[in-house]
């Protein structure tokens, strides 16, 4: 999960700063959603952790969910709602 987040940061900055065009970036991020999608699926499938680790757990958990959202955001079904916003 950790590289395929670090390079949709790094695809994200390079579109903002106008290094590559958004269909390079959705590109990428399309591309990559479902595997990403199949990771954090797979991080739910767990045995419950110690309570010793449950700290640790909650984070994971948290980035996670952060690079789901990212990517949901991205996603086709995400996107072709922009057009309609004002």
């Amino acid at each position: 999960m950790v590289p395929i987040a670090k390079t949709a940061i790094k695809k994200l900055d390079q579109f903002q700063n106008g290094e590559i065009d958004e269909n390079e970036f959705l590109d990428y991020m399309h591309k990559e959603l479902p595997i990403e999608c199949e990771l954090y699926s797979l991080s739910m499938e767990r045995k419950s952790a110690t309570y010793e680790s449950n700290e640790y757990i909650q984070r994971f958990d948290g980035l996670f969910a952060i690079v789901d959202n990212m990517f949901m955001y991205y996603s086709v079904e995400c996107t072709d709602t922009w057009s309609n916003e004002k």
